[in-house]
């Protein structure tokens, strides 16, 4: 339905990769900050601030006010508004929260309760015309002196 244009955000590939995993099974309470992408298959509740991908696995329960990342793919549980430039909602994914996102994408069978918010792509700036130095008058010659 939302997922027809082409995402034209910049998002940094070393960022998109999984470096970190909460494994099925654990439960983290906190604060958590990173670089890099990072995947939850177990549970989270706290604050989430990832500078790159943050995958929500199938079996995940993900519980945060705000949740903060480049990119944000939902296959499990997810209760809070998120905030990225990219969104992706799975066919197993249910969210409870509002989201704000440059292109958001969500799949038959999903499930969403709340609001999306499409922020604008900001536009690439026009390049510069190129300055060219204005050529200097040329001074005028001094007469000769007369004897």
């Amino acid at each position: 339905m939302f997922s027809k244009q082409k995402f034209k955000g910049s998002i940094d590939n070393s960022k998109s990769k999984i470096t970190s995993v909460i494994a099925k099974g654990v439960t983290i309470t906190g604060k958590l900050t990173g670089e890099g992408g990072l995947r939850i298959e177990g549970k989270f509740e706290g604050e989430l601030d990832v500078k790159g991908l943050l995958v929500v696995g199938e079996d995940a329960v993900v519980t945060c006010k705000d949740l903060n990342a480049v990119r944000v793919i939902i296959a499990g549980q997810l209760h809070g508004t998120t905030h990225a430039d990219k969104v992706e909602i799975r066919s197993t994914g249910k969210v409870w929260g509002n989201i704000d996102a440059q292109n958001f994408t969500i799949e038959e069978g999903a499930f969403m309760h709340g609001k999306v918010a499409m922020k604008e792509t900001p536009p690439e700036p026009a390049p510069k015309p190129e300055s060219k130095p204005e050529p200097k008058p040329k001074p005028e010659p001094k007469p000769e002196p007369k004897e």
